[in-house]
């Protein structure tokens, strides 16, 4: 009895403790390719320098955009579902390709897309850059699937992705779609959004394309003359709306996946780039503060990694084919991406608290009360076989006397 209350004392303990302790930083290990090779798990922190702001993601990294030092890191390399934050690579890889006055009109299955649209009719004929604009603006999942057609289908534009992915040694990242919308296997990470994202700033017509605010999106027509309707649509990225310096790049949402990010700044000759996966409340506002940080303490930070500047040496290390975690169903929005530009998916994550996420318990509590709903049954356990020794002996009794 008393082991078994000194069990239910840490258990309670536990549980009025407030959560667990602090995850240790751990040391990168040293790659043979050169440099700093980042962990699939654990935390990355600078010495000398105040740590980085608290961040509710279950992946996250800021770097500095034009070195490749990682500043500091949560589960850099952990597989997770991207969201639409995949668009990146989706411009990365099929645009630079494309005649941007080039058209094409818009099918019955670019339009029934599930999720965020941008709007397309079918048979109706837009330019790419109109899709282009599409695709990042309004997250359009009807933009990305026509790009998908004009690149010759998904499977090949997947692939051609899968590539663009592993040229930059974004190897743990495995594509399925060219929208972002959750599917089986399909992951990134935040080491590899943050090399994604470097890859569409190193490129000017990209890169002024991820900073656009706003753009006049033609309506359902055959022509480009001025009889034809136009209406506007602005960008849900946050960070372009009063934040000095802000360069752009791409938020999502989606039920399964929650909130990811990709921001970047430049500020006093320095540029950083900030990840979020798997974030919860403002994914952007997160992402703020830690490019805030970096500002603040980045020249004097020792990098706790490098960014990967290709593909590795090794090719066998690549997770092309690798199965990503399971994914709870494709989920059918991209929450935040259907509004106006002051409506991102931040601000949907905050409205939706229907969502059966957002009524989770975190780990540490749900760990608490397993622990405690075992040491209960225990104690019922040996209640009843208490129980039952005092009956037998009070049965023992009258038949002695």
């Amino acid at each position: 009895m008393r082991a078994l209350s000194l069990l239910l004392a840490a258990a309670c303990g536990l549980l009025i403790a407030g959560g667990p302790a602090a995850v240790p930083a751990v040391a990168a290990p040293d790659s043979a390719a050169g440099g700093q090779e980042l962990p699939v798990t654990g935390t990355l922190l600078p010495p000398g320098v105040p740590a980085p702001p608290a961040v509710d993601a279950t992946g996250w990294l800021v770097a500095d955009l034009d070195t490749g030092e990682v500043l500091a890191a949560h589960n850099p390399r952990t597989p997770l579902a991207p969201a639409s934050t995949l668009k990146l690579l989706t411009l990365l890889t099929l645009v630079p390709g494309l005649d941007r006055q080039a058209t094409w009109t818009a099918r019955h299955e670019d339009a029934a897309i599930e999720g965020s649209k941008v709007g397309l009719v079918p048979d109706s004929v837009y330019r790419v850059d109109d899709l282009v604009h599409g695709l990042m603006l309004s997250s359009g999942n009807d933009a990305a699937h026509a790009l998908a057609g004009l690149a010759g289908g998904m499977p090949r534009a997947t692939a051609l992705m899968q590539e663009t992915a592993h040229s930059l040694g974004a190897t743990d990242t495995v594509v399925r779609n060219t929208s972002g919308l959750d599917a089986d296997g399909q992951v990134s990470t935040a080491r590899d959004l943050a090399l994604i994202g470097r890859a569409v700033l190193a490129d000017p017509e990209l890169a002024e394309v991820v900073r656009t605010t706003r753009y006049q999106f033609p309506g359902e027509g055959t022509t480009f003359d001025a009889s034809r309707p136009t209406f506007e649509i602005g960008n849900k990225n946050r960070l372009l709306y009063g934040y000095e310096g802000a360069l752009g790049l791409k938020n999502g949402y989606t039920q399964a996946a929650r909130s990811s990010f990709v921001g970047a700044v430049e500020r006093d000759g320095h540029r950083y780039i900030a990840t979020l996966m798997r974030a919860e409340g403002s994914a952007s506002g997160q992402a703020r503060d830690l490019l805030d940080w970096a500002i603040a303490h980045g020249q004097r930070v020792e990098p706790v990694g490098m960014l990967p500047t290709g593909p590795p040496t090794d090719d066998a290390t690549t997770t092309d084919d690798a199965p990503g975690p399971p994914v709870a169903g494709a989920d059918t929005a991209d929450a935040g991406d259907t509004a106006g530009p002051a409506a991102d998916s931040e601000l949907a994550t905050a409205l939706r608290s229907d969502l059966p996420e957002d009524q989770a318990l975190p780990a540490w509590a749900a760990t608490g009360l397993t622990v405690l709903a075992v040491l209960l049954a225990a104690v019922a356990l040996l209640r009843a076989r208490v129980l039952l020794i005092r009956r037998t002996r009070r049965v023992n009794r009258r038949r002695a006397g």
